[in-house]
């Protein structure tokens, strides 16, 4: 785990250095993002279910490399707060307690912690006015780097319990599909603030049972960017 983590970010660097070297002032912009999101698991095993929607946020450096007036390659790099609770019908087990069963009608609530590296076409229109509207499609792999969980028992009513190694029970690799849709102000010449729409679609399982005890959940996404690019 520690290695791929460690090849994780050699390739995270890797890309910003692509993008510093390769900066030419009609091709690559560069900004910040701020996003607050909507996060939930989604269900995809017949004895699981997303218990609620909760509320995250991701941030981090964004780049844009200009291929065209009308179109780009997105990346960034993104640090990423989400939380979501799962209901598990049926009596299971978890790494970060192996010896113990829990019973049916159990709630975790997950909060996971990632690096992201988006890699994504831009569409953009032509400017109007002060105005370019906009659309974002890609991936976007992610590495957990922090994890944790909240266990509401119903054999122990009295307290919620907080296993100390919940990364044990997460998935190191996420990926999902991003939708994007929004709008960029044109502030001056090389300086633009934006907002925009955006929806991730998880892909991969983000829970890790133990072996007898597989369910699979997809992390999803929907959020409200603010930006600006220079």
């Amino acid at each position: 785990m520690f290695m791929f983590k460690k090849l994780s970010c050699l390739v995270i660097l890797a890309c910003i250095s692509f993008f510093v070297h390769a900066q030419d002032p009609h091709k690559l912009r560069i900004g910040f993002q701020f996003t607050p999101e909507v996060t939930w698991l989604k269900s995809k095993s017949i004895n699981l279910e997303n218990r609620r929607s909760m509320i995250g946020f991701n941030f981090g450096p964004v780049f844009d490399y200009n291929f065209g007036s009308n179109y780009a390659l997105t990346t960034g790099v993104i640090i990423s707060r989400s939380r979501g609770s799962l209901f598990y019908e049926d009596s299971t087990k978890f790494n970060s307690r192996p010896d113990y069963l829990y019973s049916s009608a159990l709630s975790v609530d997950y909060n996971l912690q990632y690096i992201e590296l988006p890699i994504a076409i831009r569409l953009k229109t032509n400017e109007i006015g002060y105005m370019t509207y906009f659309g974002v499609f890609g991936v976007v792999p992610a590495i957990n780097i922090s994890a944790s969980g909240e266990f509401d028992d119903p054999a122990e009513p009295n307290a919620r319990y907080i296993p100390e190694s919940f990364s044990k029970d997460v998935s190191l690799p996420n990926l999902s599909m991003l939708i994007s849709a929004g709008a960029a102000y044109s502030i001056s010449t090389n300086t633009s603030a934006f907002l925009s729409i955006n929806f991730y679609n998880g892909l991969i399982d983000v829970t890790d049972n133990p072996k007898n005890y597989k369910t699979k959940a997809v992390l999803n996404r929907l959020g409200l960017t603010a930006g600006i690019m220079f």
